[in-house]
C-alpha cells in the first residue's frame, strides 16, 4: 500500500509539471544554482569553490548532482534538472513519511503526506529546483536518526545535510543540544555522543566558512548582500505565512480545536513529549533566521509549516474518537488538503516563487 501511495504521488507531481519541464529557470536557481552546476560540469568541483557570484557560502552537493544533467544538450538538460527536482521531492516525502511513523501509525503518516503535496510552497519549490526541498529532507532524515538513537547514521546524515545546505548546521546544532538534557543517559555518555557524532560536523562547518573567508574575504554573508532590516515586521509576516496564508488558517484552526478537545478529554500529555519538542527545536530556528535577516522569503518558512503538519496529525491521533477513527481523520486531512490546493496559484511572495503561478511569470518573461 505504501509503495502504491508513493507511485500515485510521483505520478501526480509529474502530471502537474509535465507540460512545463522545458521552461527555463527562475530567480535564485537561474542566477546561482544553474551557473554553478554548469561550471562544475565544465571545470570541476574546485571551480564551484572559487565561484565569485554568490553572496552566501553555499555548499556543493546539490550543484554537483545537477551538474550531471549537463551531459545532455539543451533543452534536454533543463528537462532532466526539473525531473531531478521532482525526484528530490519524492525523496523528501519518503523521509517525511518515515519520520512521521515515529509519532503515529503508518496509515496516519501516509495521510500527512496529503498536506505536504497540497502545499503551494512545496509544489512551487518542486518545480523551481532549489536548496529548500533536499536541504529540509536531509535535515528531517538527520532528526529521524537522532530520535531513533542511531549515532553513526546521524553523523553521516548531518554531514550530507550540511554539505547540501550550510545553514542546516544551525538546525542540527539545536536538535543535538537536546542530548544534554536527556536525563535517561549518564552525563559522560551525553558528552561522548556530542564529541563523536556532533563535533565532526561542527569542525567541517567551520572549515567551510574559513575557506570562504580566505577565498572571498567574508565569513557568512557578502558585505554587498541585501538586508531590509525590518526585523519585527519580518517576524510578524513570517507568522502570517506559517499560520494563515494559502489556506493554512484552516490547519491552524484545526490544531487549536484539537488542543481544546484534548484538554477536555484530559489527554494533552499524550502529545507533549520529548520527541516532538526535539522536532520543534529543529524547526523554530527558521523564525529566528528570518527575524535576524530582516526580510521574509516564504520558502524559508517551510520547516515550520511542515512541523505544523506533524503537530496536527499527532493531535488527531491522540483524540479519543469513537467508530472509524482512521476514516474520520482521513476526511479531516483530505478536506484541509483540498483547501490548501485550491490556493496553488495564490502567491504572497513578491517574486511569486511560493505558488504555481510562478510558471506564468516565467512564460511572460520568455514572451517579452
Amino acid at each position: 500500500m505504501v509503495f502504491l501511495v508513493f507511485i500515485i504521488i510521483s505520478i501526480f507531481l509529474f502530471i502537474i509539471n509535465i507540460s512545463d519541464l522545458a521552461l527555463p529557470f527562475y530567480w535564485d536557481t537561474a542566477w546561482y544554482l544553474i551557473p554553478t552546476s554548469k561550471l562544475i560540469h565544465e571545470e570541476g568541483l574546485l571551480s564551484f569553490i572559487l565561484y565569485p557570484g554568490s553572496d552566501y557560502p553555499h555548499t556543493f552537493l546539490l550543484p554537483t548532482l545537477l551538474s550531471l544533467a549537463f551531459n545532455f544538450s539543451e533543452p534536454q538538460a533543463t528537462i532532466v534538472i526539473h525531473i531531478i527536482g521532482i525526484l528530490l521531492s519524492v525523496f523528501f516525502l519518503f523521509v517525511a513519511y518515515k519520520l512521521a511513523k515515529i509519532f503515529v501509525d503508518k496509515e496516519i503518516a501516509i495521510l500527512m503526506l496529503l498536506l505536504v503535496v497540497s502545499n503551494p510552497i512545496f509544489l512551487s519549490q518542486t518545480f523551481l529546483v532549489y536548496f529548500e526541498i533536499i536541504g529540509l529532507a536531509l535535515r528531517l532524515l538527520t532528526l529521524k536518526f537522532l530520535l531513533e538513537k542511531r549515532p553513526r547514521a546521524f553523523l553521516i546524515s548531518s554531514i550530507l545535510a550540511i554539505f547540501t545546505r550550510i545553514d542546516n548546521f544551525i538546525f542540527i546544532s539545536f536538535m543535538s543540544l537536546n542530548v544534554l538534557f536527556d536525563r535517561k543517559q549518564k552525563i559522560q555518555k551525553r558528552i561522548s555522543f556530542l564529541t563523536k557524532y556532533y563535533l565532526p560536523s561542527t569542525i567541517l562547518t567551520f572549515v567551510w566558512f574559513l575557506s570562504n573567508k580566505l577565498i572571498n574575504g567574508w565569513w557568512f554573508y557578502s558585505p554587498h548582500r541585501y538586508f531590509d532590516e525590518k526585523h519585527l515586521q519580518s517576524f510578524i509576516e513570517s507568522l502570517e505565512v506559517i499560520f494563515v496564508n494559502q489556506g493554512r488558517w484552516a490547519i491552524t484552526c484545526s490544531i487549536i480545536v484539537g488542543l481544546i478537545i484534548l484538554f477536555f478529554q484530559k489527554r494533552l500529555k499524550l502529545i507533549f513529549n520529548n520527541k516532538l519538542l526535539i522536532f520543534f527545536s529543529a524547526s523554530f530556528p527558521s523564525l529566528i533566521m528570518i527575524t535576524v535577516l530582516g526580510y521574509v522569503l516564504n520558502r524559508y518558512t517551510l520547516p515550520l509549516i511542515i512541523f505544523n503538519y506533524y503537530f496536527l496529525i499527532v493531535i488527531l491521533n491522540a483524540i479519543k474518537i469513537k467508530n472509524n477513527k482512521l476514516g474520520k481523520i482521513a476526511f479531516i486531512v483530505l478536506s484541509l488538503a483540498v483547501i490548501q490546493f485550491n490556493h496553488k496559484n495564490n502567491c504572497f511572495a513578491g517574486n511569486q516563487e511560493d505558488c504555481l503561478l510562478v510558471k506564468q511569470v516565467i512564460r511572460s518573461e520568455i514572451s517579452k
